[in-house]
């Protein structure tokens, strides 16, 4: 759900090239880019399974579910919930503040 690094101590000395942006903030990333540009070497291994973006409200959400729906301690309360809530019947629909949930992303 969440990106584990392991990195080399020479990703502190690319983040000080790089610096901050606009939100006043060091970026992983742009320190891992910088490396790469610059001929340090990075591995990567990719993980088997879902990967979900929990940078998004939509993303987070989808993980808790999923991952809640994968723990045999949650699953029955949880599908339970989402049966309970697809009802027309349900207390989301009776709700007159709630809008188009379509439009959530």
């Amino acid at each position: 759900m969440i990106g584990r690094y392991v990195l080399s101590h020479k990703v502190f000395d690319s983040l000080k090239e790089v610096g901050t942006y606009a939100v006043g903030e060091l970026q992983l990333p742009d320190g891992i880019n910088h490396m790469l540009k610059n001929g340090k070497k990075v591995f990567a291994y990719k993980i088997q399974g879902t990967r979900y973006d929990i940078g998004r409200p939509i993303g987070w959400i989808q993980a808790i579910i999923g991952t809640a729906l994968q723990d045999p301690r949650f699953s029955k309360q949880i599908r339970g919930f989402l049966e309970e809530i697809d009802r027309s019947s349900s207390f989301l629909y009776n709700n007159k503040s709630v809008k188009d949930q379509s439009s959530i992303t």
